[in-house]
């Protein structure tokens, strides 16, 4: 049978038009299909730019942010050793104004038991006068 197709023109004629469409079909979904891929490809570069474009954005700030955090940690740390040290300036200084009012409680201790002591001497001089006196 298919000896017979191929002898009729008609026929023959018919096989090669389907044979025509088919390849002519077969080419433009080829075509419709690359362009379909490189029109997804072309989708996908721009939502992974998007998405490196977002994170980039997102690095940036907390980066930035970073940066400014330890740059306020600098300048606390700097104010800290600062306060720190007059801290230990005025400890020095509150020791060495007490241990001067312990010197000056000391003198003062020390006048009080003169000026006793010179009392008691006075009285005895002025007992011995007075009995060398009477004598």
């Amino acid at each position: 049978m298919s000896s017979g197709v191929l002898r009729n023109p008609i026929a023959a004629q018919s096989l090669q038009s389907l044979l025509a469409q088919h390849k002519t079909t077969t080419a433009q979904l080829q075509e419709a299909n690359e362009k379909a891929a490189k029109q997804a490809l072309s989708h996908a570069e721009a939502l992974s730019s998007v998405c490196a474009q977002t994170l980039n954005r997102d690095v940036c700030t907390i980066f930035t942010a970073q940066t400014t955090i330890d740059n306020e940690l600098k300048t606390l740390y700097a104010e800290v050793e600062k306060a720190q040290g007059n801290m230990e300036q005025w400890a020095n200084q509150f020791q060495a104004m007490n241990e001067s009012l312990k010197e000056l409680g000391d003198i003062s201790n020390w006048a009080t038991h003169m000026s006793q002591d010179m009392d008691d001497i006075v009285t005895c001089i002025e007992a011995l006068s007075a009995a060398a006196t009477k004598q």
